[in-house]
């Protein structure tokens, strides 16, 4: 059982706020994934469906460790970025990878057979039961077409690890992407703002 206040513990991870939104305050919480980059849906589209739950699990790995306060595995993200940007580069560093971390590499297998292992959060904040509206800041080295970004597998996350009720029109009332071009020796991150989304607001729309 874990309480959607530990994962403040980290800082800069998580945080929390009041925000303004249409002259309403409102609860609002802020997620950061570092070193990592969305995939397009042209990269989702073009993969073979194996290959895509593959690229699934991970992203579930990759934000389900980083909201629990770890660290990703070298390996989770290595196998991550060959499969969302293949290179033979990548594919080298991978196999290279896997023969010196057995242990995760067998964690990471598991994992992707029975899905994300880590205690979920079961005492969520009760603003985030909907309807909320979700904000993707995308961090980028080279930008994309805006309705080419998805958040798809990351909203799943959210739901997978407890801090999401579910991801239904009932609960998620919105969805929109926002990326900002980095230089190249910035690393490339997504920010998630989950922002709570009173009567009135919804009302008014």
């Amino acid at each position: 059982m874990m309480h959607w206040m530990d994962v403040l513990h980290e800082p800069g991870l998580t945080e929390t706020y009041v925000a303004s939104v249409n002259g309403n305050k409102v609860f609002a919480m802020r997620l950061f994934i570092a070193e990592f980059a969305a995939p397009s849906w042209n990269r989702l589209l073009g993969m073979h469906h194996m290959e895509r739950m593959k690229l699934r699990s991970l992203i579930h790995n990759i934000v389900c460790e980083s909201i629990s306060g770890r660290t990703p595995s070298p390996l989770a993200m290595q196998e991550y970025e060959s499969l969302n940007r293949p290179s033979k580069k990548k594919k080298l560093a991978v196999k290279e990878l896997r023969k010196t971390q057995v242990p995760e590499r067998r964690r990471l297998n598991q994992m992707l057979k029975c899905g994300y292992e880590r205690e979920k959060i079961t005492d969520r904040p009760p603003e985030l039961n909907g309807p909320i509206a979700i904000n993707f800041h995308h961090f980028r080295h080279r930008r994309i077409d805006n309705d080419n970004l998805s958040g798809k597998a990351m909203l799943d996350s959210l739901v997978e690890i407890g801090l999401l009720p579910d991801d239904g029109p009932e609960v998620i009332f919105s969805v929109t992407h926002q990326q900002r071009q980095v230089p190249k020796d910035t690393e490339e991150a997504v920010g998630i703002e989950l922002l709570e989304l009173p009567e009135a607001i919804i009302n008014d729309e």
